[in-house]
C-alpha cells in the first residue's frame, strides 16, 4: 500500500516515543474550542502546581485544536491527573488525559499555541522542518510498524500514530 509523506506543517520538537518516568507533562484531549489556557490552567489546579498550560492552536486559523499540554510541578503530580481527572468535565466536554510522549522544556509547544506558566503570556513554536506527516496508512498500522520503514531513509527520533476514538489510525 503506498503511503504518502510530507513535511509536518504544524510542526514542533519530538524529543522521545514514550514519555520518560520523570515526566512532568500531560497531554489533554477534547477540549472545547473556547477553553483557554488559563482556564484549563484552573481545572488542573485542583490536583496541585500547574507550571505551564499550552492550548495548541491552528496556525492559519488562530483556533483551537481541541488539546494541550499541561506540565505539572511534578511527575506525581501529572500521574494523580491522569488516574484522577480523567472525563472531567471543562467548558461542557469531558476531557481525556494521558502521559505526553512529546515533552519538551515547559513553554515549548509542538504547534502554534498560547500558554501561560507561573508567567504568564503565550507562545508560538516555531515550524520543525525535521517531522514529517505520514497519510494512507492502513488502520491497522502501529508505530513500531512504521519506524522501521521510515529508519530506511535516516535518523528516527520517534514515530506516532494517531488514533480515532474508534481505535483506528
Amino acid at each position: 500500500r503506498p503511503i504518502n509523506l510530507r513535511e509536518d506543517r504544524e510542526g514542533g520538537k519530538v524529543l522521545a516515543a514514550n514519555a520518560p518516568a520523570d515526566n512532568a507533562s500531560v497531554f489533554v484531549a477534547n477540549l472545547s474550542w473556547q477553553t483557554t489556557w488559563q482556564g484549563l490552567k484552573d481545572a488542573m489546579r485542583q490536583v496541585g502546581e500547574v507550571s505551564h498550560v499550552d492550548v495548541l492552536q491552528d496556525p492559519k486559523t488562530g483556533r483551537s485544536k481541541g488539546c494541550g499540554i499541561v506540565t505539572f510541578a511534578s511527575p506525581a503530580l501529572a500521574q494523580q491527573a491522569i488516574a484522577t481527572l480523567q472525563g472531567f468535565s471543562i467548558d461542557g466536554r469531558p476531557i481525556e488525559l494521558r502521559a505526553d510522549r512529546k515533552s519538551g522544556p515547559p513553554g515549548q509547544a509542538r504547534g502554534s499555541g498560547t500558554g501561560g506558566g507561573n508567567l504568564g503570556g503565550g507562545v508560538d513554536a516555531p515550524s520543525n522542518p525535521s517531522c514529517v506527516f505520514v497519510g494512507n496508512l492502513s488502520w491497522e498500522t502501529t508505530a513500531d510498524d512504521l519506524l522501521p520503514v521510515l529508519q530506511q531513509a535516516g535518523s528516527v527520533v520517534t514515530a506516532e500514530v494517531l488514533y480515532m476514538r474508534s481505535g483506528r489510525s
